[in-house]
């Protein structure tokens, strides 16, 4: 009896075992399955630069004293917008307005070098359309 009781005990060790084996296999061929999705990474996000290159005083060409304010953008950097300010208004806060209530948002300052004279940029950055 001792023998059938070995007997029976080492098989269904050994079922208990393969059906454990089989069920702890199923469940780690399905956690890197899972892990893959869960570690995608995010939709990188794309953005779009410009800068405020240029503050010019002009005193008048008969229709007042103003400012220009030079913008170029990254996206083709042959394009310069230039905006016109009254003189009697801040150049600065007139241009950081507009640019904000387009989207734009300030993210640096550097100043250049050219020909001796230093010329200071302001970089500003917004989602890509």
């Amino acid at each position: 009896m001792n023998r059938k009781y070995r007997a029976s005990a080492l098989a269904v060790t050994i079922v208990v075992s393969l059906v454990g084996g089989l069920l702890v296999n199923r469940f780690e061929t399905a956690q890197p399955a899972q892990a893959s999705q869960t570690s995608q990474r995010p939709e990188v996000q794309k953005w779009e630069y410009c800068a405020i290159t240029d503050i010019s005083y002009f005193s008048g060409d008969g229709t007042g004293a103003y400012y220009r304010i030079t913008v170029i953008y990254s996206s083709d950097p042959k394009n310069r917008v230039e905006m016109k300010v009254a003189a009697a208004t801040d150049p600065l806060l007139s241009s950081l307005s507009k640019l904000g209530a387009e989207g734009w948002e300030m993210v640096g300052q550097a100043t250049h070098g050219f020909n001796g004279y230093d010329a200071n940029y302001l970089y500003f950055k917004r989602l890509a359309k």
